[in-house]
């Protein structure tokens, strides 16, 4: 099974951000913090300063295949990252993630491993989302226990969920129509961004700023 972050984890100089980005900036380990199960890094594709990746060690599809304590363990992490980039950026962070629990199914991710964005936003921005691009099968989830429990009870093949700065959280459990990089094709505009797809526009300043909000150094080749 090819996985990118599976790659990137076991070998850090033959890996997909290595080739695309990681040698040509001098920085083979984009790992900004890690716990026992999980590891953070500055995402390609970084559309604003702070804009990070949630990634497990072990390879699972989505953040609804995960048990409990991984779970758990993931939003100990989040919480972490998002209280040093409101420390360093002065903003609040909003997350989203575009998941599968089906494994036969390729449409959800541009890479089918869990992994959730996080990005920092100053203000809340779901009600302005909703109405410009139409979101109408979002329902409100309360918090992340809440959305945990629907996937057990009722495991979506292709999900979208986005949560806002003041934490209410909007699912849809019926995704599997939704394109690739949705959130962030949606996002880049308020980012001043013209430029969505990770694949096609790095934005370098951004991802070194992002390991400096940690205080990495930004070359370690």
């Amino acid at each position: 099974m090819h996985c990118c972050f599976c790659e990137e984890y076991h070998n850090p100089l033959n890996n997909q951000y290595y080739h695309l980005l990681g040698k040509k900036i001098g920085i083979k380990d984009r790992k900004i913090k890690e716990s026992t199960n999980w590891y953070a890094v500055p995402t390609i594709g970084c559309l604003t300063a702070g804009y990070m990746l949630l990634v497990c060690k072990q390879h699972y599809q989505s953040l609804a295949n995960l048990n409990i304590d991984l779970y758990h363990e993931m939003l100990t992490l989040k919480s972490h990252l998002e209280t040093i980039i409101l420390e360093k950026l002065k903003r609040p962070c909003i997350a989203f993630e575009h998941g599968s629990t089906d494994s036969n199914y390729s449409g959800a991710n541009s890479v089918e491993h869990v992994h959730l964005h996080i990005l920092p936003y100053p203000e809340t921005i779901w009600d302005n989302l909703h109405q410009k691009y139409h979101l109408t099968n979002f329902e409100l989830i309360s918090n992340y226990e809440e959305l945990y429990q629907k996937w057990q009870i009722n495991p979506p093949k292709s999900y979208l969920f986005f949560q806002d700065i003041n934490n209410n959280i909007y699912y849809n459990p019926n995704a599997e129509e939704m394109p690739s990089q949705f959130f962030r094709k949606c996002l880049a505009s308020y980012y001043k961004s013209d430029q969505w797809d990770w694949q096609k526009e790095y934005y370098v300043d951004n991802f070194l700023q992002t390991l400096e909000c940690f205080q990495l150094p930004i070359t370690n080749s």
